[in-house]
């Protein structure tokens, strides 16, 4: 008794899996469609070591492709992608074709609806790239290879240090444009000494960033002096605390700083350097600017500006045309039902359920008559 009861269980077990696999609508997957660009490569062809580089792509949209969709382009190994998270627009009706998120080593599309109700979907996009210093460096022919897409891109060697006075303002970590690096000099060279051998940095950043007073002091060496007799620059050497007054904040320029060196030689250079916080990440575009006087002279004012790495996209699509359907005259009732022609569309399923009903109930009856039988002859 108990092996039949095993049976009937496993023949309804069966039978009810047939039942979810041909009645239950399948889980929509979405499907990883790279297969939609049609070109990506390097805008710039001759880059320095710190450069950004501009990627281009161009796709086309297959009509099989549908929303949650996904395209990935994966870095080339000699670079990093720069952060980024935008939507590719049509520019007619400002729809979102797809949303593009720049992470880590891919940039990932993901289609939107847009494509089902659009044909003939094309669009371009835009994304940032760095060099990865420690794959490559100055002077190298570098092959970039995007899924089959190929570039070759060279690494221009920059031009040795001179002594000059001036600044730079630089993203920290251009992946993720969150923190700026800077860096100020003054040239002592030919300049006639004050009494003081004193050489005076006022920053003054526009709004947008603030400086990080600690950083400067994070190291002896973001404050230092280098030798450099005949405009050779030696190695710079930390400048001892007793022959300097910072003062940051500056009391008049609260996202500022003021430094004054005092017994500075003649003939040298003279470096400051530190980090700069963000405080609007709104803006494009970054400014700071300083004034730099050498032994009380008039000051000379240095700048430099930076701007944030911009990512966007757009595309185009034919909206996919309805066609209107054809009247379908009343049919006249029969009185005496009839099966479906051959290759008529019919409906399986109220038969298989009832088909399934009824094997189930004839299994339990024919279990339990042996019990019935038995009951009767006692």
């Amino acid at each position: 008794m108990a092996s039949g009861r095993r049976s009937v269980h496993r023949v309804l077990s069966a039978a009810l899996a047939l039942l979810l696999v041909l009645f239950l609508p399948g889980v929509a997957r979405a499907a990883d469609r790279s297969d939609v660009f049609t070109d990506i490569h390097v805008v710039q062809t001759d880059t320095t070591i710190n450069s950004r580089m501009e990627v281009s792509v161009a796709f086309t949209v297959p009509p099989d492709v549908r929303a949650g969709d996904t395209a990935t382009i994966v870095v080339p190994d000699t670079m990093k992608w720069v952060a980024a998270t935008f939507n590719i627009l049509d520019p007619a009706t400002g729809a979102i074709v797809a949303t593009v998120v720049v992470s880590g080593g891919t940039a990932v599309f993901t289609f939107t609806n847009y494509v089902d109700t659009h044909e003939v979907v094309t669009g371009t996009a835009a994304l940032e790239a760095v060099w990865d210093k420690t794959k490559v460096t100055e002077g190298d022919v570098v092959d970039v290879d995007f899924g089959g897409f190929t570039d070759t891109v060279t690494i221009n060697g920059t031009d040795p240090a001179v002594p000059t006075t001036g600044k730079r303002l630089f993203w920290s970590d251009p992946t993720t444009q969150d923190s700026l690096s800077w860096v100020i000099t003054a040239s002592t060279l030919s300049a006639a000494p004050n009494a003081a051998r004193s050489v005076r940095f006022t920053d003054r950043p526009a709004d947008g960033i603030a400086i990080d007073c600690a950083s400067i002091l994070a190291s002896p060496a973001n404050i230092a002096v280098a030798p450099a007799p005949g405009g050779v620059i030696g190695a710079y050497q930390a400048w001892p605390a007793v022959d300097y007054t910072l003062e940051c904040p500056a009391p008049n320029r609260p996202n500022g700083f003021q430094l004054v060196l005092r017994n500075v030689p003649p003939d040298s250079m003279v470096r400051v350097m530190g980090d700069a916080t963000i405080t609007d990440p709104t803006l494009e575009v970054y400014r700071n600017i300083a004034d730099v006087s050498i032994y009380g002279q008039e000051p000379v004012v240095v700048k430099d500006a930076t701007r944030r790495f911009v990512v966007g996209g757009k595309a185009t699509g034919t909206t996919t045309q309805t066609p209107t359907p054809t009247p379908t005259p009343t049919p006249t009732p029969t009185p005496t039902p009839t099966l479906p022609a051959t290759g008529a569309a019919f409906d399986l399923k109220p038969y298989l359920l009832t088909a399934v009903g009824l094997i189930g109930l004839g299994l339990l009856l024919a279990l339990r008559r042996p019990a019935v039988l038995r009951h009767r002859r006692h």
